[in-house]
């Protein structure tokens, strides 16, 4: 099982990860690929740039065969389900800020493959230590996904160095702690400023 998570629109990447997936799916006839999100009907009216894309995306499936290979979900609550279920966790975005859901997907101890999107942190770890970066064409993606669905071992080998980085780097109380001495430093600096 391969899993997205997050809005189904075009910036996510979701047409490349389905290019990608039909170029992988015909050696795993048992594979799903698990979309997890809104999709625009779910979202209120689309802009006028994302208007043909569910369909688009649509029709893609049709074409390639992979009805019953690709599923979408819409919006769940119960998110962490997926997570536990899935194989693989992809994200294919072109940009974002801080998003949540990889840092999911490394909690879970979910082996990621992420595309260089703009906004790429560094808080994320380092390509081939605690997720795969592959370059944003299909055939990219696909060789990536291919990699990990083919090897257990490294599979567990990221999900674990994933989960190990998020809980030694990203843990919720240490960024408060950064945040507060943050602050202080700030109104230090400040309060100086004005002597």
């Amino acid at each position: 099982v391969v899993l997205f998570v997050g809005a189904i629109i075009a910036r996510k990447g979701i047409d490349t990860l389905l290019e990608a997936w039909s170029r992988v799916a015909p050696r795993y006839p048992l594979g799903r690929l698990v979309l997890v999100g809104p999709r625009h009907s779910e979202l209120g009216p689309p802009a006028e740039s994302q208007a043909s894309f569910q369909p688009a995306l649509d029709a893609f499936i049709e074409r390639s065969g992979l009805s019953e290979q690709v599923v979408f979900t819409g919006a769940v609550s119960n998110v962490e389900d997926y997570y536990q279920a899935a194989d693989v966790f992809a994200f294919p975005s072109e940009r974002e800020g801080m998003p949540n859901v990889v840092l999911e997907a490394f909690a879970c101890g979910l082996p990621t493959i992420l595309v260089p999107f703009l906004g790429l942190p560094e808080e994320f770890g380092h390509p081939g230590e605690q997720y795969l970066l592959a370059q944003r064409t299909p055939e990219a993606l696909a060789t990536a996904l291919e990699t990990l669905m083919e090897n257990q071992e490294q599979r567990q080998r990221l999900g674990q160095e994933a989960h190990r980085w998020v809980r030694e780097h990203l843990d919720v109380e240490l960024s408060l702690d950064r945040y507060a001495a943050l602050y202080r430093e700030l109104a230090r600096k400040r309060v100086t400023q004005r002597r």
